[in-house]
């Protein structure tokens, strides 16, 4: 086995990458990888001439959107070691939903994916945080276009971990607990990675 991946989504605000930056402060496993796929579409995108901003991503067509999530994966798929893949499983584009995850991309992780994190926050939490959060420039931050976000990502979630049988976690991040989120967090990634060995 080339790598050993764990997959990490929530919704938009949930506050997920934030618990990623935390999460090497937790992890004794001091060779683990941490990427993004939207990072890894940005760069395929800049590489291409496509687009140079991560939230203009979302605005691409379709079959663009498609091409560069390809590619996103195909990298992850060929990187050595043990990653950390954080996501969305569904991406509001133009008041609609589209996957962030297909199973088609999931699929070329193939035995190398050894289980799936969902990080989720009550509604008003996410509304808040989006509400705070300057660097990003989001769609719809109403509490009804949060809720139906999480259900969602759940969804696809919980469907990929029966269909491809690996486990779930689901850490709820609430307001003033990162640390404790943040740790309970590295013990799920430490277990699914352990279950792999």
């Amino acid at each position: 086995m080339k790598n050993r991946i764990v997959v990490i989504t929530g919704s938009p605000g949930a506050g997920k990458s934030t618990l990623m930056s935390k999460l090497k402060d937790h992890m004794p496993h001091n060779d683990l990888r941490y990427t993004n796929i939207g990072t890894l579409m940005t760069e395929a995108a800049k590489d291409e001439g496509v687009v140079e901003d991560r939230d203009k991503l979302r605005y691409l067509s379709a079959r663009e959107m498609h091409a560069l999530r390809h590619k996103a994966y195909l990298k992850l798929s060929l990187m050595g070691g043990d990653v950390v893949v954080d996501t969305h499983g569904w991406i509001e584009q133009h008041n609609r939903y589209v996957s962030g995850l297909p199973l088609e991309f999931v699929k070329m992780l193939g035995e190398s994916l050894c289980g799936l994190v969902y990080i989720d926050a009550d509604t008003e939490e996410i509304v808040r945080r989006r509400e705070r959060d300057t660097t990003r420039v989001r769609e719809g931050d109403d509490n009804r276009t949060i809720e139906t976000q999480r259900h969602l990502n759940l969804s696809v979630m919980a469907y990929y971990a029966s269909y491809l049988n690996v486990p779930i976690f689901i850490i709820h991040n609430k307001e003033g607990k990162m640390d404790e989120a943040a740790k309970e967090l590295a013990g799920a990634v430490e277990s699914l990675l352990s279950e792999k060995k």
